[in-house]
This record gives C-alpha cells, structure tokens and sequence, in this order.
C-alpha cells in the first residue's frame, strides 16, 4: 500500500495554508470528529494511504461535507487504482450530491474491476433505471441479487422500494 507525501496530498487536493472549512466544526471531544483529525494528521504528515484517505472521505460525508468528502475520495482513488472500496464510495458521495453521470462511472469501474460486487452493481442499475435505461438496469439489479440475494430484500435494502424493475430483475437473475 503506497503512503503519499504531504505536499503530494496537498496538490491532489488543492489545500490551502489556511486549512479547509470543515475542520471550524471539529471537536477532539467526539470520537468521530478525532477520528477525521488523526487521518487529517496522517494526511499532512504525508503518511496517509489511500485507504486512510477513504475513510477520512467517508466521515466527512456523514458528518455533512460532501465536497470535502469527495475530494479525499478522489485523492484516495488517485493514489491507488486499485482501491475500488475507495471508488464506490466516490460513487456513493457523487450520487448523494445529485452528480449521477459521475457516479454511474465510478460504479461502472468498480463493476469492471470487480464484477461481484453486488452494492456496486445494485447502485448502477438505481440511476439506469431513472435516466430511462431498462435493460441495463434490469441487468445491474439482477447481477446484485445473484451474487447477494438479501438486496432484493426492502427490509435489508429499502432503495428497491424506489424501483419499478424489481419484478423483471427477479425474473432475469432466476433465469
């Protein structure tokens, strides 16, 4: 696992001097907040990896700064293609900010990497669905259930209840 300089971070991200908005509403009381400040640190140690970026890219987007979010993301992509928990997770963030187009491609490079990965899958056929592409999404929702069947469960996943294709993708992944 490749760690990345500090000034390498700070150029994949663009930092400032000054430091970015987010870290105004920290407080090293909450556990989570320490968390985001312990991978800020590693970051600009220049001893972050790229899995360390993409957990700081994940607490950012609970705590409610996507921006942020995805650009750490980006930044843990970059320092490893491989990591394609990093590049769902992008998708996720880019999708939650209403940027589908991006997000579709973020997911369809985690499905080309992995093609098991079922989340992966099941969130591709979500936007497909909705831009009106049938066929793919029928695709992507029955490819999720085959390889994890519990995501055609509305109680384990209540996006399906979002869905009109449920019926064919059921058909299609028993086929």
């Amino acid at each position: 696992m490749r760690t990345l300089t500090a000034l390498s971070v700070m150029l994949i991200l663009g930092a400032t001097a000054g430091g970015a908005v987010f870290e105004r509403y920290l407080s090293p009381d909450r556990p989570e907040d320490r968390a985001i400040l312990n991978y800020l640190a590693l970051a600009e140690q220049g001893q972050a990896t790229s899995n360390d970026l993409a957990e700081l890219g994940v607490l950012l987007a609970d705590k409610g700064f996507p921006k942020d979010a995805e650009r750490y993301l980006e930044a843990a992509v970059k320092a490893d293609k491989e990591n394609v928990e990093a590049l769902y997770r992008l998708g996720l963030v880019r999708q939650r900010m209403g940027k589908e187009g991006a997000a579709i491609r973020c997911y369809r490079k985690v499905v080309n990497q992995r093609p098991g990965h079922a989340y992966a899958s099941f969130m591709l056929a979500l936007p497909e669905e909705k831009r009106g592409r049938r066929d793919a999404a029928v695709y992507h929702y029955a490819k999720a259930y085959r390889h994890l069947p519990g995501l055609a469960n509305p109680q384990f996943n209540p996006l399906v209840i979002d869905s009109r294709l449920q019926g064919e993708a059921q058909l299609l992944r028993y086929q």
